[in-house]
């Protein structure tokens, strides 16, 4: 039995029925590149995990049905200094000034607030 409950045979019934099945990746990129001319889709080639052949699916594109998440990520980081002079990073904060993180840091004995930094945006 696997986690849905169903044995590996049936689970494997269901995710390749109706589908072709290729022995080798050349032979289903072939037939996904005749397909892909006469329907004008982009398709893509997978190893499948349960009969271990090769299928086509339709591929998985960045475009209008999908949106950029929003960063949920805090915005600043905190660093600090210990009684020895090394600075840290020791959290993150949505608050320029470190918000509860530089609170935690001003009682914590042996470490001083060293300075809060904006989070450096990736290069795309």
């Amino acid at each position: 039995m696997n986690v849905r409950g169903a044995t590996t045979r049936t689970w494997r019934l269901a995710s390749c029925e109706g589908k072709s099945a290729f022995r080798s990746h050349a032979a289903a990129a072939a037939d996904a590149k005749r397909i892909a001319q006469r329907s004008e889709k982009r398709l893509q080639v997978y190893h499948c995990r349960h009969c271990h052949h090769f299928h086509i699916g339709n591929s998985i594109e960045r475009g209008a049905e999908f949106r950029r998440m929003p960063d949920k990520r805090k915005r600043f980081g905190v660093f600090a200094r210990n009684a020895h002079g090394v600075e840290s990073l020791v959290g993150w904060s949505d608050d320029a000034d470190g918000g509860k993180v530089a609170e935690m840091i001003s009682e914590a004995e042996g470490w001083t607030l060293s300075r809060v930094s904006a989070r450096r945006k990736k290069a795309a």
